[in-house]
């Protein structure tokens, strides 16, 4: 089919040329045999079964602090002897004193009196009966001398005699006895303040020791507690080292179990990036314009036939429903150049 314009121009007749080239896809030997390998090496893997870790995850408590936990269960309640006998001493210094009196001791006056005054008195009570027997002996003598023995004068004279004995007599016991009182009334009153500094004395010690013995207590149970403080830091530290090398060794047995699939995964890659020829068809379509001599023709005609003849030839080179409209742009290009 010729097209082009008029006036017995050149024509051009459209020329189709179509090619193709073909390969063909051919694996290696080894390349086979590798995968074969790595596909049956995957396999095994797969099928393996797996391997608990038997190490220790988690450290558990170091004798350190299972001995800080040990006197933690000692320590409860163990001062509380101490406790006690501070709280009784308290109760001794808070109690009403009830203070030694002169009152109190005069019905036992008599264990204060010196017991060398009866000693005296006898002596004295002696001496007076000697001094009284020797008055009488006088007064029997001068009544025989004056020829008046047994008479009233000589009555009235030995009765003299006896009743100022019994006045001196008397009279020195009493200043003897009196004496003897007023010591002892003196030693009652010093033994009641004796009694009444040693009582409050003995509420003061007892005060001092409760707060001494509450102070022991106290003392004695922060050391304790401080000990028991530094023996769980400590451990604690022990702890957190053992932790840190039981989580390396875990480590280092899942970088194990890893292992053989990062291999095999570096396997595959090798095997996959390997070079190999490939297989595949190419069509390559061409249209060449060949140009012929036209003696005589009607431009609508020959633009007309410019369109056909290019909707044939967009049908072999545009796919699909494009190659009508393409060759018949193409045809009335033609066709104008004609």
């Amino acid at each position: 089919m010729s097209f082009g314009g008029g006036g017995g121009g050149m024509q051009y007749i459209p020329i189709v040329q179509n090619s193709s080239t073909s390969t063909t896809n051919e694996i290696p030997s080894w390349l086979t045999n590798a995968s074969t390998f790595g596909v049956n090496n995957a396999r095994n893997l797969l099928s393996a079964p797996t391997q608990a870790y038997t190490g220790q995850m988690a450290p558990g408590l170091t004798n350190d602090q299972t001995a800080a936990g040990q006197m933690l269960r000692s320590n409860v309640g163990m001062n509380n002897a101490d406790y006690d006998v501070a709280r009784n001493a308290f109760g001794q210094s808070m109690q009403a004193l009830t203070p030694a009196t002169l009152a109190g001791g005069l019905s036992g006056i008599g264990q204060y009196m010196n017991p060398y005054i009866s000693n005296v008195i006898d002596s004295v009570s002696a001496m007076s009966q000697s001094n009284l027997g020797n008055a009488l002996n006088q007064t029997r003598d001068a009544a025989i001398n004056a020829n008046a023995y047994g008479g009233s004068r000589q009555a009235i004279r030995e009765g003299q005699a006896i009743a100022d004995n019994n006045r001196d007599t008397n009279a020195l016991i009493a200043n003897l006895l009196q004496s003897g009182y007023t010591q002892a009334l003196q030693g009652v009153g010093q033994d009641a303040q004796t009694q009444n500094a040693a009582a409050q004395q003995n509420r003061a010690n007892a005060l001092a020791g409760g707060t001494a013995v509450q102070g022991l207590g106290t003392a004695d149970r922060a050391n304790t507690v401080a000990d028991i403080k530094n023996l769980l830091a400590y451990g604690s530290m022990d702890q957190q080292t053992q932790g840190a090398q039981q989580q390396a060794a875990y480590q280092e047995w899942l970088r194990m179990q890893n292992m053989p699939l990062q291999l095999q995964q570096l396997y595959n890659q090798t095997v996959s990036t390997a070079p190999h020829s490939t297989s595949g068809t190419s069509n390559t379509t061409s249209v060449s314009l060949q140009p012929q001599q036209q003696a005589s023709s009607n431009p609508l005609a020959g633009g007309f036939g410019g369109a056909m003849a290019g909707a044939q030839a967009g049908n072999m080179i545009f796919p699909g429903g494009y190659g009508a409209a393409g060759g018949a742009v193409l045809g009335g290009l033609l066709g104008a150049i004609g």
